[in-house]
């Protein structure tokens, strides 16, 4: 199961393309439209990935190994640090 970007048009461009049994699952679109988390199932492990949109990058952000799962990816808010005078 692969992941896809569909414009409002119906045009359709794969972003994930990866070995037969795999699995992608809960993706999330970052607040900004630039990047995309979601978890993947890749030789039998759920790992949590995220996804540059515009060079259709990706990076594994866990590191379980067989046994352990990571589920449902989300984007939290960032902190903005205050300076007082």
């Amino acid at each position: 199961m692969e992941l896809f970007q569909t414009t409002l048009e119906g045009k359709t461009t794969p972003l994930t393309q990866t070995a037969a049994g795999s699995l992608h699952y809960h993706p999330q679109p970052s607040p900004d439209g630039k990047w995309l988390v979601y978890g993947s199932k890749r030789d039998g492990v759920r790992q949590i990935y995220v996804m540059n949109l515009a060079e259709r990058t990706e990076r594994r952000v866990t590191q379980l190994k067989a046994g352990h799962a990571a589920m449902w990816p989300h984007w939290q808010p960032v902190a903005t640090q205050r300076h007082s005078k």
